[in-house]
């Protein structure tokens, strides 16, 4: 910048780092998903950093460790009562209040979608991230800008001319400890960690000249300022100070990437093969050089622990002896301790403390351009920083072990495959395979070398000194252990391939080969010594292999795999059929698949080599693989590509070249696709894993270890501040990335948005994924309640975050920050003074407020109002609550009323001629009108004497001088009651009938019994038989008795049909003594509103029927309908025979003693009988009708089909023994067949299209070598139908 100042000041943030990938650190700008006060968020890898309007804030957390430890189970004390923790550092800049919309640049590829919870206008799509940020006018004169682009986020200050440095105050809140260093540097000390802050350097620009400026850090108790030296005030100044935040292992040897694993802390092991000097290691590490030779090739292990952001290592070393070897699986354990299971060709590999010390390998072999002298498997244990071996032990027979030889390689680095795990109690089991016969076995759970390699799995204590057992998992053909877990209860659960056509299984779902390629198999065995519990075969007629097992939290078993066949997908289950890969879930005796689905890009090819898969405790999928031309070119299927495959709409990676590696998330139990993504970049540069496996967490974070920009100084994603940003080998280097796959959505509510001081918040919590939460108020008070009530100590604004995760590790803990106001209000309320009459009018009055709500509202004009009319007639105390945008407030006034009791006599009646006495009370006078027919209108008693009806008003005037009014009607009877009433009256029994009289003033009914009210013009009657009810009819004149006569009608309806009939057949029930109907239940008969219904019960079964007769009245009646036995005829479903043979049909009667039927008669013996036999030329089906003794039926059915089939042998031994010495095949229902034999090469060596023909186990007139031949047949059935099957035949001589 010309004419400026720059004052760069550069933050290494060593305790957490930017969770991104990329050139460019993003930052994710608030449109309106989160609160108003931020700006901008930017994810680290241990909490979040906010751009606020008031500066930064950075919120760290423990939730990634707790899960973790949960997931581990550990037994120390500590670690159970372990509990959500949380810290909030703010960087508030005094003065600033940034009200404007922040100037946004250099917009990211990818965007992000935000619905959080259910309020819609919370919800924002295609949130494009940014590079680039400025906040114009952030302080007075000054501008602050934020810049990510340069492998880093920076941000700056921008001050105007004649601006002093020293108006830039940032009060630094939250830190356990802050401290100004010797060297000019700061360090911000958190429960966490501590956070260094570089030592700031200033320079001017002066036209085209750079010019230093001196600056240094002040701290003032918590608070920062720069004091900058000698500059020119007239010219801008810019103070510019940047945060530091996957990654090449930065070798300058060729370097491979197998695997990777994390440790408790969320650092990462990355494991893989060095071809010389050159790979980076650390000072003090255990091995500093390079162990094997250039000419001929051999390799070294090469490992390194990353920090948990890549930004730097924790420590790299070597490993290995004079020959090669390579790292097949890792896993963390007790204190960061790692675990290390490969093979290895050096019988000086480094061993301390081992169950076995000595190397026990086979002969040398070359594999991918490395020499090994033969191979044994090593378990190699490090301390927590590297430095030094804790354990070493060989595990092996006097073949080589370790490798995948003999069994199917079907992708480039299966013959490096294995894997290790550990228990709680850091026990160790590995599972690989071995060409050795006298491999050790310990324990009952040995088994018999067979075949020509074995899978093996063992269990060995956590120093590696004992060996507690150790087995074969072997059969005739070749067999290679892949994937090992251990369940809750202890049993160890065991997934890899077979070519043989049996595993000694005694349970399971399938117990034999189906006869492909080779198949996945996963077993159980017991923990404590190894023994097989179940085991099953997972196959198909072509290419099938099992890679990995995962156990959910019921120990049910999911097993990853690859095949070339199209597998059913379970109905309900999200999958991508005809693809390549399988994933499998069974239940924890494996005698059962509970579903099944297919991953990928729908080719029928294998598409992607599987490398890491987890079953997470919410029953959500993750798994990783690669696709490449390389696994073309190396492997056996010629179909590999990442093209085709699903992507969500919020996929980092969206496109892909065919060569990338593909992450899944499944959600429960495969029900949905919850995530998908590629990773790599579109770089068509091969990106691959040379064997090996890497890890989930339980969280959803993938550890991956890959081989990468094989040839290019880059081609492969990394991230801004990693370790190292390219390949600088003159080949291949190990990259190593962490991905989060799986995150937790804070969200905060306040259900009352006006808070008036001392009233407490009720914060509503609307976060999902997450069961602990961590509350900071702001103002020094925390809570851990998912949805808190808080009283905050006085009125003002506060910053209240929220940091939210989950205990079962299913999710990514995240932070949410809400600022809320606390008002301080105070209300007023006007107390009445004057006491009132009763029915006076008062106008009440309140203030301080815009919105009023008075009660009781009853009384009062407008209860809205600040000053409402109130109407009452006795002492009320109204309350009404005053507030407005501060604060509420409820205030109370109460409104005296004199206790008047004027009262007045009640209305009253009379006789022409006759008088009556009127009165009133609680009065000093009174004054009656009209003065009428009275003998005194100015008395509380005057009698009256009127002709005709007449309403007196009287005047009440109290002792207080309240005056009331009160009226009195008198009515003037001039003759008798004359009686109105019916004569007869009809009712059905036991109902009610209403009837009304009049003409006269009063009525009083007798008896009392069968009606109700007694007294009244209106009664309701309810006799049970006939009956007379007398009413009199009374006035001022006389009293005069009539009645009415009550008929009781009684209905007869009554049910006809009860029955006993064969299930399922009808019966007809009927109804007399109506002339409408309804049946019941109505759901079992047709027609229920006639009187004859058809009904077919399905039990025995009372139907009700309801009848009206002509009167109208309604009776019920029942009918019984039960039913026989149900008759069952029971025959074999299917029969599966031989041309030519009688086939023998049989049927089984209940109840037994009825007649059979045969149909059609066509090729049977006897129609008639329980058993026949037939001889049909071809598939035929039958019918059998079987009729009981009630002459109830049921009918069955048998299928005669003559199914091709073809005894194939899968072993012979043409020793000259005469016992088994010839390849003969055995065809049956079959016209014609040609079966093709071929040896491990491809090479056609034998044909056989007769039953006659055999194979004696030589070609070209010699004896073919012991080994593994793969057979192809073709055959045709009776229809000239084709079959088509393939196989093995072992040959043992």
């Amino acid at each position: 910048m010309k004419n400026s100042i720059l004052i760069m000041l550069s933050l290494l943030m060593v305790l957490f780092g930017f969770c991104q990938s990329g050139e460019t650190v993003w930052m994710h700008p608030n449109k309106g998903q989160w609160e108003d006060i931020i700006l901008q968020k930017i994810d680290l890898a241990d909490g979040d950093m906010f751009v606020t309007r008031k500066g930064m804030t950075f919120h760290f957390h423990n939730a990634g460790k707790i899960s973790h430890n949960h997931h581990h189970e550990k037994d120390s004390e500590h670690e159970h009562d372990e509990v959500l923790k949380g810290q909030v550092i703010h960087y508030h800049f005094e003065g600033a209040n940034f009200t404007n919309n922040t100037i946004d640049g250099v917009l990211a590829p990818h965007y992000d979608n935000y619905y959080l919870g259910n309020d819609p206008s919370k919800w924002k799509g295609e949130v494009y991230a940014v590079g680039k940020s400025r906040l114009p006018n952030f302080l007075p004169g000054i501008e602050m800008m934020y810049d990510g682009e340069m492998d880093a986020l920076k941000y700056s200050f921008l001050l105007q001319p004649n601006i002093s440095p020293q108006t830039i105050k940032a009060n630094i809140e939250g830190a356990e400890k802050i401290t100004l260093l010797k060297n000019g540097n700061l360090s911000i000390q958190h429960r966490f960690g501590i956070i260094h802050e570089s030592k700031p350097v200033a320079w001017q620009m002066v036209g085209d000249v750079k010019r230093n400026v001196e600056v240094k850090f002040v701290l003032n108790g918590a608070q920062l300022t720069y004091e900058v030296g000698a500059y020119d005030s007239n010219l801008p100044l810019v103070i510019d100070p940047s945060l530091t935040f996957s990654s090449f292992s930065g070798s300058t040897a060729d370097n491979w990437g197998s695997t990777a694993t994390p440790d408790d802390l969320g650092n990462v092991f990355g494991g893989g093969i060095a071809f010389a000097t050159g790979f980076p290691v650390t000072a003090g590490a255990y091995d500093n050089s390079f162990n094997g030779t250039t000419m001929p090739t051999t390799v070294d292990v090469a490992i390194t622990k990353f920090t948990a952001n890549g930004a730097s290592l924790i420590y790299s070393t070597y490993l290995g002896g004079s020959s090669s070897e390579f790292p097949a699986s890792m896993v963390c354990g007790l204190n960061g301790e790692l675990y290390v299971l490969g093979a290895t060709g050096s019988s000086d590999f480094p061993m301390l403390g081992g169950y076995d010390m000595t190397y026990n390998g086979g002969p040398a072999f070359q594999k991918y351009t490395m020499n090994y002298n033969g191979s044994d498997m090593y378990i190699t244990r490090f301390n927590a920083n590297g430095t030094a071996l804790l354990s070493s032990t060989y595990l092996g027979g006097s073949q080589n072990d370790g490798i995948n030889e003999n069994c199917v390689n079907y992708n480039y680095g299966d013959f490096y495959r294995g894997e290790i795990s550990l228990d709680p109690s850091y026990n160790v089991y590995v599972t690989s395979s071995t060409l050795s016969s006298n491999f050790p076995t310990v324990g009952s759970g040995g088994q018999v070398y067979q075949g020509t390699q074995s899978a093996v799995a063992a269990k060995l204590n956590p120093t590696l000194s004992t060996l507690n057992w150790s087995r074969f998992i072997s059969g005739s053909g070749a067999e290679a252990g892949m994937s090992i877990q251990i369940a809750t209860t202890g049993n160890v659960f065991v997934a890899g391939g077979t070519t043989s056509p049996s595993l000694s299984f005694t349970s399971g779902y399938s117990l034999l080969s189906a006869g492909g390629l080779s198949d996945g198999f996963v077993t159980k065995l017991n923990g404590a010594n190894g023994a097989s519990i179940n085991g099953t075969f997972i196959g198909t007629v072509e290419y099938d292999f099992a890679f990995f097992v995962q156990l959910d939290v019921n120990n049910d078993p999911y097993v990853l795999g690859q095949s070339t066949a199209p597998y059913a997908i379970t109905p309900g289950k999200y999958g991508n059929a005809n693809s390549g890969l399988f994933i499998r879930k069974f239940n924890n005796n494996l005698n059962a698949v509970q579903w099944t689905t297919m991953i990928g890009g729908g080719t029928g090819n294998v598409e992607v080599s599987p490398t890491a898969f987890l079953v997470s405790d919410c029953f959500d999928i993750y798994l990783a693989g690669w696709g490449s031309n390389l696994n073309n070119q190396l492997g056996v299927g010629n179909g590999s590509t990442t093209l085709g495959f699903p992507v969500t709409s919020d996929a980092y990676q969206p496109l892909t070249t065919g060569n990338d590696f593909y992450l899944m998330v499944l959600g429960n139990n495969a029900s949905v696709l919850k995530y998908a993504t590629f990773f790599g970049g579109t770089s068509t540069i091969a990106k691959h894993v040379d064997g090996g496996t890497s890890r989930f967490d339980k969280q959803g974070r993938v550890y991956h270890a890959v081989c990468a920009s094989c040839g290019s100084t880059s081609g492969f994603t990394t991230t801004p501040g990693a370790w190292s940003t390219t390949n600088n080998s003159s080949n291949c280097n190990m990259a190593v990335f962490k991905f989060d796959l799986s995150v937790i959505v804070p969200l905060i509510n306040v259900l009352d948005p006006l808070i008036c001081y001392p009233d407490p918040v009720d914060f509503q919590n609307l976060t999902v994924n997450a069961d602990q939460f961590f509350w900071d108020f702001g103002d020094g008070t925390t809570s851990t309640v998912q949805s808190p009530q808080h009283f905050f100590p006085g009125p003002g604004s506060y910053t209240v975050t929220l940091i939210a995760s989950d205990s079962a590790g299913c999710y990514q803990a995240d932070t949410s920050v809400y600022i809320i106001d606390i008002g301080d209000f105070q209300g007023g309320i006007v107390q009445p003074t004057d006491t009132l009459c009763i029915g006076e009018s008062y106008q009440l009055q309140a203030s301080g407020g815009t919105n009023y709500a008075w009660s009781p509202a009853l009384f009062l004009d407008d209860s809205t109002l600040a000053n409402p009319t109130a109407t009452v007639s006795g002492t009320t105390v109204f309350t009404v609550i005053v507030s407005d945008s501060c604060g509420v407030d409820t205030l109370s006034a109460t409104l005296f009323v004199y206790n008047d009791n004027p009262t007045i006599s009640n209305d009253t009646s009379l006789c022409i001629g006759s008088s009556a006495p009127l009165w009133a009370a609680g009065g000093a006078a009174y004054s009656w009108s009209p003065a009428t027919f009275l003998d005194d209108p100015n008395i509380a008693t005057p009698i009256c004497t009127p002709d005709t009806a007449i309403t007196y008003t009287v005047t009440i005037t109290t002792i207080n001088n309240c005056v009331y009014q009160e009226q009195v009607f008198v009515n003037v009877f001039f003759n008798p009651p004359i009686p109105v009433i019916d004569d007869t009256v009809e009712i059905c029994i036991y109902t009610s009938e209403t009837i009304n009289v009049s003409g006269s003033d009063t009525y009083l009914w007798e008896p009392s019994l069968y009606i109700s009210p007694q007294n009244g013009p209106t009664v309701t009657l309810s006799p049970i038989a006939n009956q007379y009810f007398i009413c009199n009819f009374t006035n001022a004149c006389g009293t005069y008795k009539d009645s009415v006569f009550v008929v009781v009608l009684v209905p007869n309806v009554q049910g006809l049909g009860d029955t006993i009939i064969c299930p399922g057949d009808n019966a007809i029930l009927g109804a007399t003594g109506g002339v409408e109907y309804v049946w019941m239940p109505t759901t079992l008969a047709l027609n229920t509103e006639a009187s004859l219904v058809q009904v077919t019960p399905e039990v025995n079964t009372t139907y009700q029927v309801i009848g009206k007769d002509a009167d109208g009245c309604y009776d019920t009646s029942q009918v019984v309908v039960q039913l026989h036995d149900v008759t069952t005829v029971n025959t074999d479903i299917k029969i599966f025979a031989v041309v030519g043979n009688l086939v023998e049909l049989s049927a089984i009667g209940t109840p037994p003693g009825g007649n059979f039927m045969w149909s059609p008669p066509d090729y049977l013996t006897c129609v008639n009988c329980a058993t026949t036999e037939a001889n049909p030329d071809s598939d035929f089906s039958y019918e059998v009708l079987y009729t009981d003794l009630n002459t109830c039926t049921a009918i069955g059915g048998v299928q005669i089909l003559y199914q091709p089939s073809i005894y194939i042998p899968n072993t012979f031994t043409p020793d000259d023994d005469a016992f088994n010495g010839l390849f003969r095949v055995v065809p049956i229902n079959v016209r014609t067949f040609k079966l093709e034999i071929y040896n491990r090469w491809g090479q056609l060596i034998h044909i056989m299209t007769e039953t006659s023909n055999y194979w004696d186990g030589t070609y070209g007139g010699k004896k073919s070598p012991d080994g593994v031949y793969t057979w192809k047949i073709v055959y045709y059935d009776q229809y000239e139908k084709p079959l088509l099957r393939a196989g093995h035949i072992t040959l043992i001589r």
